[in-house]
């Protein structure tokens, strides 16, 4: 049982260490560029539209001939997290054939939600060319920043900052329990534009936080299942010994 504790003890610190680097990225947001209140007086604030080209994506569901059509994957809202994306199911989307040009996701685009849900308004991640090909429907708008102006990594961060936020409640078009923005609003967001470097330092910070965060989730899975193995190693070797006792 003591070896059942120790693996206990160490399955919870680190989930702790996991939550603490998790809350660490708000907070070193906070620190270097201002919270809601600071943030758009401390810096230049440029509307979005002015330093990214912002594009809708594929309808689903348009009529188009099967000669004249190619099926290709999608990102859909389900798939754009607040910060990150999650790509265990893909799905497929008929588009015409000379437009995956035109719906296309490339390396450092910003793909952000049009809303739904309250919690799926404005949410923001960062495309990395997980694939090949993937185009975009038309509930997520692709950002595509300019990189002598703004990091990707950066105004995806201050998008989902509570000052990104505040503007995309302020903005959407709303009704019970859902909210929506469209290009235009999305396109007149007031991005506070620090100097680059200062930019890059948090960018560079965040990446090794996020580094060792995901170190320490697949460490506390390998935990997790190694627990699980012990605790059934255990109960077969008990039910085993317990059987020859009354044999």
């Amino acid at each position: 049982m003591d070896i059942l504790n120790r693996a206990a003890r160490i399955e919870i610190l680190r989930r702790r260490a996991t939550a603490h680097l998790r809350e660490f990225v708000p907070a070193l947001f906070v620190q270097m560029f201002g919270d809601n209140n600071e943030i758009g007086c401390r810096f230049p604030c440029v509307p979005l539209r002015e330093m990214a080209e912002i594009a809708s994506g594929a309808t689903k569901g348009r009529r188009i001939a099967a000669a004249d059509s190619v099926e290709v994957p999608y990102l859909r809202v389900a798939n754009v997290q607040d910060g990150s994306l999650t790509l265990d199911e893909i799905k497929t989307i008929k588009i015409r054939r000379g437009e995956e040009q035109k719906y296309a996701l490339t390396p450092g685009d910003l793909v952000m939600t049009e809303g739904g849900d309250l919690d799926k308004l404005g949410r923001a991640a960062v495309w990395n060319g997980e694939l090949a090909y993937c185009a975009h429907q038309n509930h997520v708008f692709r950002v595509r920043p300019s990189a002598d102006v703004v990091l990707t990594d950066y105004l995806r961060d201050v998008a989902g900052s509570t000052y990104g936020k505040a503007y995309f409640l302020s903005v959407a078009k709303r009704t019970t329990g859902i909210a929506s923005i469209n290009k235009a609003q999305l396109g007149g967001f007031p991005v506070p534009v620090p100097p680059l470097g200062l930019q890059r330092c948090y960018v560079e910070t965040v990446k090794s936080v996020r580094a060792i965060a995901q170190v320490c989730e697949s460490s506390t899975r390998i935990a997790t299942a190694l627990m699980a193995s012990l605790v059934s190693e255990l109960f077969r070797t008990s039910s085993s010994g317990h059987g020859a006792h009354f044999a």
